[in-house]
């Protein structure tokens, strides 16, 4: 009887074991961020990337360089003076791995007070401050971040106009939110106000 009781103990727990592993391997393959799209063999898809995603140059100065640099099927400028690319699956992991990329040097970086999260389909970004994060390590990082999140959510056909990251800062020690912005809106902080907002994020009871 005792046998028979350890064997099936032993059993349960090998069974627990598989099942346990089962489940992180699962857990452990499945994309922290949503990848690039995969297109049907032969298709292509237009995207319209906006002036933000320039770095400063106009939309006919960048027909050319996405045509030179591989980085599309095609290339011109609408109606609306916007940059239009065609792109292949080639050219869609190509500019998808670039813009992915660069998010990931950001949200990684360690040489900064100033922690960030995106959301997995990359509409909320969230950064963590304390008191030694600065606005110019803020400030340099709403240049970068938000427009990476952009760019991947319009190469996965969300429209400009439709596409949206909310970001939310957050006084870390505390864990209290600061500031809610949208990117696309003017930011105008100087040193007093981001001061404030620090503050404000050790001042539990308002």
């Amino acid at each position: 009887m005792k046998k028979i009781i350890s064997i099936v103990l032993g059993i349960f727990i090998i069974a627990g074991v598989v099942i346990f592993y089962v489940a992180s391997s699962k857990k452990n393959t499945e994309p922290k961020y949503m990848p690039c799209p995969v297109l049907e063999e032969g298709e292509t898809m237009d995207v319209v990337l906006p002036e933000y995603l320039h770095q400063g140059s106009a939309a006919i100065s960048m027909v050319p360089y996405m045509k030179n640099e591989g980085r599309c099927v095609d290339a011109w400028v609408n109606d609306n003076g916007e940059l239009v690319v065609k792109l292949d699956q080639e050219t869609l992991e190509k500019n998808y791995n670039i813009f992915y990329d660069n998010l990931m040097k950001e949200i990684n970086c360690k040489e900064t007070n100033v922690k960030e999260e995106v959301s997995y389909d990359y509409t909320k970004l969230t950064f963590y401050v304390n008191d030694n994060a600065t606005l110019d390590e803020f400030l340099l990082s709403m240049m970068v971040t938000p427009g990476n999140c952009y760019a991947l959510q319009l190469l996965h056909g969300i429209p400009d106009e439709e596409a949206v990251v909310e970001v939310v800062v957050i006084y870390e020690p505390t864990g209290k939110e600061i500031l809610i912005i949208d990117e696309k809106t003017h930011i105008n902080l100087n040193r007093e106000d981001w001061a404030k907002l620090l503050e404000s994020g050790r001042n539990l009871s308002e």
